[in-house]
């Protein structure tokens, strides 16, 4: 089968067949990888991103820079490490003018600033479009390092900040309407509740939104379940707002890509407090549903539940921006 019949995650399972990793602690299949280092943890991970597939129509290029650093970033946020920087590697038509570079780069610098690191170095290749690969280098406390799997019946879901406010912003780009698009152009890794999570020592998995919600959860379910109940949604009011009424907003929410909120899984004892640190922390955490022992994943509303499709962002599946 080709690569576009099988889709991103399942490729990525065939690939890793052929690969024994010894030291990666978070295992091939997660988000990051984390290499002991001292007392501590040495998080990487990398993310590859083309100006053909990857940017929306509309995007300059510094916010492509900006956008590319702020994705490879989050997925540290969501180990509940704290960044040290990035390394970038450019893919460079050679008929490309030397400008439009410049905006790319100031974009990186720029965002990586935001974030509390700088870019390291990297790496610059001819291609046949302009193309991001950008690693993200973190460093998370020894006891302190959030997996993507490790769910148990019982635990409590949440989620940071809002959702749906990506996916309304790029539905208005896609309608000519630029006033929505920060979400879409800067997003922002959550460092902040990240750390709190991760230092509550109360959250068995983490992951950030970059896919959406609901396949998101499809990942975390490891051998069970998850309900979620769609009037706790935090729904966006961005989204709301792009929307104009509420059910698209809230398919936004559920489905949409892009918010890189982050969501995790927690100790039901410990829920209440790790909503307190994060909230001390400056961000906000949403209970939304629980974990349950039988496989699969469920949109509970007015008590009636009904199968939540894997219907997020995939590469190769998904249409592209």
């Amino acid at each position: 089968m080709q690569a576009g019949e099988v889709g991103e995650r399942a490729l990525v399972r065939r690939l890793a067949r052929h690969f024994v990793s010894k030291r990666n602690a978070l295992g091939l299949m997660d988000d990051a990888a984390a290499l002991r280092f001292g007392d501590a943890w040495l998080v990487a991970s990398v993310d590859r991103f083309a100006r053909a597939t990857h940017f929306p129509p509309g995007m300059g290029h510094e916010d492509m820079g900006w956008h590319a650093c702020a994705a490879a970033l989050s997925d540290l946020a969501a180990k509940g490490a704290e960044p040290l920087g990035v390394l970038v590697a450019l893919g460079v038509p050679g008929e490309m003018d030397e400008e439009p570079l410049d905006a790319v780069a100031r974009g990186l610098a720029a965002c990586a600033e935001a974030h509390g690191c700088e870019v390291l170095g990297g790496d610059t290749k001819p291609g046949a479009d302009l193309s991001l690969a950008v690693t993200a280098l973190g460093r998370a406390p020894e006891d302190e390092l959030l997996p993507r799997t490790g769910a148990r019946p019982g635990d409590v879901l949440a989620v940071t900040g809002d959702l749906g406010g990506a996916a309304g912003g790029l539905a208005a780009l896609r309608r000519g309407d630029a006033s929505l698009a920060e979400r879409v152009f800067r997003p922002r890794a959550r460092f902040a509740e990240g750390r709190a999570i991760a230092a509550s020592r109360g959250a068995r998995a983490c992951t950030d939104l970059s896919d959406g919600l609901g396949s998101s959860l499809h990942q975390l379910a490891d051998g069970i379940g998850f309900v979620v109940r769609s009037e706790a949604l935090p729904v966006s009011p961005l989204a709301a707002k792009a929307a104009g009424h509420g059910a698209e907003a809230r398919r936004w929410a559920l489905q949409g890509g892009g918010d890189y909120e982050l969501l995790c899984v927690l100790q039901p004892s410990a829920a209440e407090r790790v909503g307190l640190a994060v909230r001390a922390a400056g961000g906000r955490l949403t209970p939304i549903g629980h974990a349950v022992a039988e496989r699969g994943v469920w949109l509970e509303q007015r008590g009636q539940r009904s199968e939540l499709p894997d219907e997020g962002w995939e590469h190769f599946r998904s249409p592209q921006a």
